[in-house]
């Protein structure tokens, strides 16, 4: 019985959460389960959209071409990490979620989650889209760590309300 109840409690230690680390172009969806990761998805853009400076008075028009496109491709690749980490949720439930990338680029990603992915994420870090998975999981660990804890306090908490009313 001993045995058990210590892999009980590392298992809720350790409970799993996702990390979706994206940049304009590049994204990838982890799964972390007991301090390991596994990569359920990478999805590139389609297409990437460069500014090239032109001269003449074209060079205005054509400047908020280029960015009305390049924030089209933006919202196409992040429809389609978005519907990789539903997949990922149908297959693999999960509660937390952690973003990464640039901060422009997560909270660009936080605003077009629909409402089921979005109250699960619990927190954010700025690194490189190109990071290893050891980056990534040094960089996430700690938020999930945090996450876990007010988990915790938060059900304390409840139940010393409880306890109290019952009183």
């Amino acid at each position: 019985a001993p045995f058990l109840q210590r892999m009980v409690e590392a298992l809720d230690e350790f409970e799993s959460y996702v990390v979706v680390v994206s940049d304009r172009s590049h994204s990838r969806v982890f799964t972390v389960k007991v301090g390991t990761m596994e990569k359920e998805a990478e999805i590139h853009a389609f297409g990437a959209v460069r500014h090239v400076k032109t001269s003449g008075m074209d060079h205005l028009l054509s400047q908020a071409h280029t960015q009305r496109k390049a924030d089209e491709h933006l919202l196409s690749h992040f429809k389609r990490v978005i519907e990789a980490l539903e997949h990922v949720a149908k297959f693999k439930p999960f509660n937390r979620l952690i973003l990464g990338g640039s901060s422009e680029t997560t909270s660009e990603f936080f605003r077009l989650l629909p409402k089921s992915l979005r109250h699960r994420v619990v927190g954010s870090c700025v690194i490189a889209g190109n990071a290893s998975e050891k980056e990534i999981l040094e960089a996430t660990v700690a938020i999930e760590r945090r996450a876990e804890r007010a988990q915790e306090m938060k059900k304390a908490e409840m139940l010393v309300t409880s306890a109290a009313k019952g009183s």
